[in-house]
């Protein structure tokens, strides 16, 4: 009879194998490593060494800001972590309160009640907030909650694939979608990256078009690392599978022997 063990590899090996053939969706919450840069030289200049960060442009060692994980500890899967504004009325598309763009004209003196999903990062000066909103406040249009599937796996590598259409920002009175859209005059589209099925490791990394607003045109960039912790449900199901496969074997190998 096989050891415990080596039963539970081989069920394993067959999830594996399943989850390169199919797409599977990942539960739970991704948390963010936070980013971190070196101390100033002696010009003041600081460098990205590792981390989760946001930049205008594609440098992360130009005027970059450094993402920390929320209360949540990051993005938790199939649910809206909103950043809150006072009044929170989402505006219609191409409002514009100070003649500035479509998002532009909130009150930069009221109070914003940041997202549990990040917590906010000082960016030129100003406090920036994020947050996966339910229906944006730049366009008023509605988008889904975080998800993420992997597929394509080779080994442990699975590639990673989310939509985070939700995906928006508020900086010094001006809101922005900045899920991942390569070209502003098109959809959001899925942000891909890397998913390690031994250490639940990823990277994800996308660019955004900015689309409307004074910053029109202009590209952000947001990188994330970390880990993803299932929900304990997922767990559970996951363990019960295997205890059900190992059961089957078990009673297989004594049939046999």
């Amino acid at each position: 009879m096989k050891p415990i063990h080596t039963i539970v590899s081989v069920c394993l090996a067959l999830a594996l194998c399943s989850t390169a053939a199919h797409a599977a969706s990942l539960t739970g919450t991704m948390l963010v490593n936070p980013g971190i840069k070196t101390a100033p030289d002696i010009d003041g200049e600081t460098l990205y060494v590792s981390g989760s960060y946001f930049v205008m442009g594609n440098d992360p060692s130009f005027n970059s800001g450094m993402l920390a994980p929320g209360s949540a500890g990051g993005i938790v899967l199939g649910t809206h972590q909103n950043f809150v504004l006072n009044p929170d009325a989402p505006h219609p598309y191409n409002w514009d309160g100070l003649g500035g763009g479509a998002g532009t004209g909130y009150n930069r003196a009221g109070p914003t009640t940041q997202s549990t999903m990040l917590a906010p990062f000082s960016f030129f000066g100003n406090p920036t907030y994020v947050g996966t909103n339910p229906i944006g406040y730049q366009s008023g249009e509605a988008h889904a909650a975080p998800t993420a599937d992997i597929s394509n796996c080779v080994g442990n590598t699975c590639t990673l694939s989310m939509d985070l259409s939700s995906w928006e920002v508020m900086w010094n009175g001006s809101a922005f979608e900045q899920g991942p859209r390569p070209l502003n005059s098109g959809p959001f589209v899925p942000a891909v990256g890397t998913y390690d099925l031994a250490t639940s490791a990823y990277s994800l990394t996308w660019n955004s078009h900015i689309k409307g607003g004074p910053f029109n045109g202009v590209i952000g960039t947001w990188h994330l690392e970390g880990t993803v912790v299932p929900v304990p449900a997922a767990v559970w199901l996951l363990g019960s599978g295997l205890l059900g496969l190992i059961g089957i074997a078990h009673r297989k190998t004594q049939a046999i022997t």
